[in-house]
């Protein structure tokens, strides 16, 4: 089952690892700081460094996107919901 999604998986993982080039790329005119979070009037009410947002949150993603995958492929009662 899971050589047949082969090139999809390939395919989302590198989506879900791009903001990473994008972060590198525009690494010099990003601030020490971003905005992470925001409340319901759609003002920033928490920060995190730029390594963390050009690296982390990325890696966190695709961890939850291969989770996710891999508990849905591996469904003991082959439903494959």
């Amino acid at each position: 089952m899971m050589k047949k999604y082969k090139k999809q998986l390939i395919l989302s993982s590198i989506v879900t690892l791009l903001p990473i080039l994008i972060g590198l790329f525009l690494w010099n005119r990003l601030p020490d700081t971003i905005a992470t979070h925001f409340g319901s009037d759609n003002v920033a009410n928490d920060w995190s460094s730029k390594p963390f947002v050009v690296f982390g949150l990325p890696l966190i993603l695709l961890g939850i996107h291969l989770f996710c995958l891999f508990t849905t492929m591996n469904d003991p009662k082959k439903k494959h919901q």
